[in-house]
């Protein structure tokens, strides 16, 4: 055979394999599997959470520093507006709000009211946000591979997420990055938009999860996970409140 004809052969082989970064590239499904292994068994957990929402009826960033151990909570909140607009009281009252979860009950005190109010364990995970959309996130979505992305100077896999069970004249989407190396979720996108009806007008609304400085296995006082009311505080009545993330399917 010719030279000629030989490189022609061998280029068209080549043409024909996949590419190394396409075998190599893992399902949604993998990335989510060991997303979940990830934090499963790890014993002390801490990040700072920023969540951005806007379009809503709230335009407002919180920003969470959570630490977590032994199905305990710990989670201090700052809020500030984003955008125009008028001052949101609602974020003014909400700042340095802090919510302990013990294990027996979960304890939130608002500096601005200097008053607390005591629920059952298990309310402070909302701040949890990796266990929080890693949970039920294959059952609830149909998850599609969407590539890697660098976040914060770090390479990511992307997975897509859509619920199975979309509502009615609604269009839901979580766009989720996993860092490469630890699969610890490092930031969520959620779009969310309605069509217009004849009782409410065409709306869109989107979240922004950025969850950075995680830390895990790294000792952290019980002390923190303890809340004795502050002196001159008082136990707030009736109503409710918290904060909840946007995950798939809901």
């Amino acid at each position: 055979m010719k030279r000629s004809n030989l490189l022609r052969c061998v280029a068209g082989l080549i043409a024909t394999l996949p590419t190394a970064a396409a075998m190599a590239a893992p399902t949604a499904q993998e990335i989510v599997t060991k997303a979940r292994g990830a934090m499963k068994g790890v014993k002390t957990y801490q990040a700072t959470v920023h969540t951005t929402m806007s379009g809503g009826p709230m335009a407002m960033t919180i920003i969470a520093q959570v630490k977590t151990a032994g199905g305990k909570t710990w989670a201090k909140v700052g809020t500030s507006q984003t955008g125009g607009g008028k001052p949101n009281p609602f974020a003014a009252m909400l700042q340095n709000m802090v919510t302990v979860d013990d294990g027996k009950n979960t304890w939130t005190y608002i500096p601005s009211m200097k008053q607390y109010r005591k629920g059952p364990a298990g309310q402070a995970n909302q701040f949890n946000f990796s266990e929080q959309f890693l949970s039920k996130i294959d059952q609830q979505s149909t998850l599609t591979y969407g590539g890697i992305e660098a976040v914060g100077g770090h390479p990511t896999y992307v997975v897509e997420a859509k619920p199975k069970q979309a509502r009615p004249g609604q269009n839901e989407t979580v766009r989720f990055n996993f860092d490469q190396a630890t699969y610890h979720l490092v930031q969520a996108k959620a779009n969310q938009s309605s069509a217009a009806s004849a009782n409410a007008p065409a709306r869109s609304q989107s979240v922004v999860i950025l969850v950075k400085d995680q830390k895990t296995n790294q000792p952290i006082p019980d002390s923190v996970f303890k809340f004795t009311p502050p002196p001159g505080s008082t136990e707030m009545q009736g109503g409710g409140m918290g904060f909840g993330g946007p995950g798939p399917g809901r």
